[in-house]
C-alpha cells in the first residue's frame, strides 16, 4: 500500500506472526521519554499513526500517554509530532504487542490506569484469524502486566472482530465488563478510524472492562 507524503511505502496490514516480530522489545528509559514517569498511564495498543493519543496528551497532562506501533515509520513520525508539539507525557515505541507484553512496560514507575484497543486489525479471512491481536494467552499477560482496577476499553468497527474480543474476555476470569460501558464513549477524543466511520453513518461497537 502507498504510504503518506513524507513516510515511503507503509503497509496497511502487517503479518505480526512473521519471525522479525517475534522478537520481544525491551521498555523505554522512561525517565528519558517522559517529564514525569511517575505518572499515571494511558497505554494505547494498536495506536496506528498516533494522533488520538497526541491528542489525549495535550489535555491531560496529569498522565503519561504510551502508544505501541507495529508498523515503525508511523512511530518515528508520531515521536517527531510528539517532539514537536512539546508534549512531554507522550511517547511511541515500535513492537508487536503479542510479542512484547511481558518485556515492554518493565520499570514503570507509575501506575497504568488505562489500556485502549481501538480498530485492531480485522484479519478477516478464516485462516488469518490466528494474526489477530486478541487471543487468550494475550488477555491474560496483559492483566498480569496491569494492576487490578486498571480499564480496558476495546472497540471496533467491524461486529466479527468485536464479538470475538468480547468472547475471549468473556472467557477470562482476568477481566470483568463494566456495566453500560458500551453505552456511551467514555474518552474525551475518538480515533481517526472512529471519526471516519462515524461520519459515514457506519456502526461502532465498545466495551469496558476492568
Amino acid at each position: 500500500a502507498a504510504g503518506e507524503k513524507g513516510l515511503g511505502k507503509v503497509r496497511q496490514h502487517v503479518n505480526p506472526l512473521k519471525s522479525q516480530f517475534q522478537i520481544p522489545t525491551e521498555a523505554p528509559s522512561w525517565s528519558e521519554v517522559y517529564g514525569d514517569p511517575t505518572l499515571p498511564m494511558h497505554l494505547d495498543i494498536g495506536c496506528g499513526k498516533g494522533r488520538f493519543l497526541l491528542e489525549l496528551a495535550a489535555i491531560n497532562s496529569d498522565t503519561n500517554h504510551y502508544g505501541v506501533e507495529i508498523r515503525e515509520p508511523l512511530v518515528v513520525r508520531a515521536n517527531k509530532w510528539a517532539q514537536d508539539a512539546g508534549l512531554r507525557n507522550c511517547h511511541f515505541s515500535f513492537a508487536n504487542m503479542n510479542a512484547s507484553i511481558r518485556t515492554i512496560l518493565k520499570g514503570y514507575a507509575g501506575r497504568i490506569s488505562l489500556v485502549t484497543l481501538l480498530m485492531p486489525d480485522p484479519w478477516f479471512k478464516a485462516r488469518h484469524h490466528k494474526r489477530r491481536v486478541v487471543n487468550p494467552e494475550f488477555v491474560e499477560a496483559l492483566a498480569e502486566e496491569v494492576p487490578s482496577g486498571a480499564r480496558l476499553i476495546v472497540g471496533s468497527d467491524v461486529r466479527d472482530v468485536y464479538d470475538d474480543i468480547v468472547y475471549v474476555l468473556g472467557n477470562s476470569t482476568a477481566w470483568v465488563e463494566v456495566p453500560g460501558g458500551s453505552d456511551e464513549w467514555p474518552l474525551e477524543r475518538q480515533t481517526e478510524r472512529q471519526i471516519s466511520v462515524q461520519s459515514r453513518g457506519e456502526a461502532l461497537y465498545h466495551s469496558v472492562y476492568t
